[in-house]
C-alpha cells in the first residue's frame, strides 16, 4: 500500500511481489490510491470470479475479470462489457466465487428460483448452510455450491420451462446511492442438455422471490447476514481477557483538514506521505500523528498469542445532544482490515456505550472474515491475534471514504518486522526513486493517500 508498506513505484519501473499464499479461497489484486480500489486487475486464480461491481460508470452488475484467459469483452466496470451468462446442465452441482469490488454499494444476490449453499466467507472455510440470497459488502468474497435443480417451492414463484433465470445483484437501501430496479444488468443462468449450448438464448422471464423488494417499495436494509448463521470449520476460541482494547469512533472530523472536513475513523483523518511510508521508519518510537498510528507491541511466543479488541462505533448511532461534535451522516461502512482474519465478537444497532445490557459476546467459534460492515446506526465489534508483525491498514471500503481519510494504520510487534521483510533493500530503492521523481515532477496528493 502506498505510503504504508511502499513508496509508489516510479513511472517506467517495476516492482517484483513474493507473497506465501497460505489461506484458503480466493481474492483481488487492486490499487490503493486515489480511489482506484475499485478497478481491479487480473484475478489471481485460472477459476474466474464473478466481479459484482459499480464502480465510476455508476452500472451495476456481474462481470467476470478480464485478464489474459478470459474474453477481452467482459471487464471489471462493465463499460462496454458483456453480460455474465453460465451454461449449466440440470443435476449438477457448480462452484461459484464472487467478489464485490465496488466503490459503493452492498449488493443482495440471488438466482431467481435456485438456492444457494455457501460455503466460505472471505478466506474462511465454513459449514455449509442454505440460504436464498446472500448480502455482500464491498470487498467481501463469498464461495458458493449452486445445485442445477430449478426450484418452484415457496418462497419461490413457478420456474419459466425455457431453462434461462436472471442472476441477480441488486443494491442494498442505504448503502450508496443506487437504488433497486434501476440498473438491470445481470447476469443468467441458462440450462443446456449438453451442459454447453443453451437451448434458448433469449433473455429470462423468470421472476424474483420478493417482488416488494425487486420493485423498491420494501427494500431491505444495508445489513451483513447475521454472524451467526456461518461456523468456521477450523474453529476459534476468542480470549475473554485482551491485552489492549481500543475503542473508535467513525465520523466526519469538525474540523478542516487538508482544504476540506474529511471522514476519521479514531482520532483524526489519515494523511499519508507516499514518500516516507512507515515500513522504513521502524527504528521510530513516534510517527506524524496524520499517519493516524495504532501500536500494537505486545510481544508473544507462539502459539501463545494474545487477542486485542477493537470497538467500532457509527456516528449515527450518538445522540447530537450527548454528542454534539459529531457531524452525523447516516453511511454503512465496510471495515476491512490487511494482514489479520478477524473474529465478530458482535454487531448490530445502538451506541455500544449506552447499551445496558451490553449485548453478549461470542468467543465460542465466532464468524470470521477481514471486511464487516459497521451499521450507519450501530457498531462492530471485532477480535485478533498479535500473531503477525507488520503495518497493516484498516480502513472504510468505500472508495471514496478511505480517500477522505477514513483508515488507521496499525503497527504490530514492531521490532519483529524487519525480520519479516525478504527484500528490505528493494523497499529502500523504491523510496530513493520515488523521492528524486517527485524533486523534478509534480505529483499533486489530493487525498489521504489510499
Amino acid at each position: 500500500v502506498n505510503g504504508v508498506t511502499q513508496c509508489p513505484i516510479k513511472p517506467g519501473e517495476s516492482y517484483t511481489y513474493e507473497f506465501q499464499v497460505t489461506q484458503y479461497g480466493h481474492s483481488w489484486y487492486h490499487r490503493s490510491v486515489s480511489s482506484a480500489s475499485c478497478h481491479c486487475l487480473p484475478q489471481l486464480t485460472k477459476q474466474k470470479p464473478l466481479l459484482v461491481t459499480m464502480p465510476f460508470a455508476l452500472r451495476s452488475g456481474i462481470f467476470p475479470c478480464q485478464g489474459s484467459d478470459v474474453d477481452p469483452s467482459s471487464n471489471c466496470s462493465g463499460r462496454g462489457g458483456s453480460r455474465f451468462e453460465a451454461v449449466v446442465q440440470k443435476g449438477k452441482k457448480y462452484l461459484l466465487r464472487i467478489v464485490n469490488t465496488s466503490a459503493d454499494m452492498q449488493y443482495k444476490f440471488s438466482i431467481d428460483n435456485h438456492m444457494l449453499e455457501v460455503v466460505q466467507t472471505d478466506f474462511v472455510p465454513i459449514h455449509p448452510y442454505e440460504t436464498d440470497s446472500i448480502s455482500i459488502g464491498i470487498g467481501q468474497r463469498y464461495t458458493l455450491v449452486v445445485t442445477a435443480n430449478p426450484n418452484s417451492t415457496a418462497p419461490f414463484p413457478p420456474a419459466p420451462e425455457d431453462g434461462n433465470f436472471w442472476i441477480r445483484t441488486i443494491p442494498l437501501a442505504h448503502c450508496g446511492k443506487l437504488r433497486p430496479g434501476l440498473w438491470p444488468t445481470y447476469g443468467i443462468l441458462r440450462y443446456s442438455p449438453d451442459g454447453y449450448s443453451p437451448a434458448v438464448l433469449s433473455d429470462p422471464v423468470s421472476k424474483p422471490y420478493d417482488l416488494d423488494y425487486y420493485n423498491a417499495t420494501n427494500p431491505p436494509e444495508c445489513v451483513d447476514k447475521p454472524p451467526d448463521q456461518s461456523h468456521p470449520i477450523v474453529p476459534w476460541f476468542v480470549g475473554k481477557n485482551p491485552v489492549d482494547t481500543q475503542e473508535l469512533i467513525v465520523a466526519v472530523d469538525e474540523n478542516v483538514t487538508h482544504g476540506f472536513q474529511r471522514w476519521e475513523v479514531g482520532g483524526e483523518p489519515m494523511w499519508l506521505d507516499w514518500g516516507n511510508p512507515v515500513i522504513v521508519n521502524l527504528e521510530n518510537t513516534t510517527c506524524n500523528p496524520e499517519y493516524d498510528v495504532i501500536v500494537e507491541n505486545h510481544r508473544q511466543v507462539w502459539p501463545f498469542f494474545d487477542w486485542v479488541y477493537f470497538i467500532i462505533q457509527g456516528t449515527c448511532a450518538f445522540n447530537s445532544t450527548t454528542h454534539p461534535e459529531q457531524r452525523e451522516i447516516r453511511a454503512a461502512h465496510p471495515i476491512h482490515l490487511h494482514g489479520h482474519d478477524f473474529a465478530i465478537l458482535a454487531q448490530g444497532h445502538g451506541e455500544w456505550d449506552a447499551l445496558d445490557p451490553k449485548p453478549k459476546l461470542n468467543f465460542n467459534n465466532p464468524l470470521r472474515r477481514d471486511v464487516a460492515l459497521l451499521d450507519s446506526t450501530g457498531y462492530l465489534v471485532i477480535a485478533f491475534r498479535i500473531d503477525n508483525p507488520g503495518v497493516w491498514l484498516m480502513h472504510c471500503h468505500i472508495a471514496w471514504h478511505a480517500s477522505s481519510g477514513l483508515a488507521s494504520q496499525i503497527v504490530e510487534r514492531q521490532r519483529e518486522i524487519r525480520t519479516t521483510i525478504r527484500n528490505e533493500q528493494q523497499i529502500q530503492e523504491t523510496c530513493w526513486d520515488w523521492r528524486n521523481y517527485t524533486k523534478t515532477v509534480d505529483t499533486f496528493q489530493d487525498d489521504s493517500g489510499v
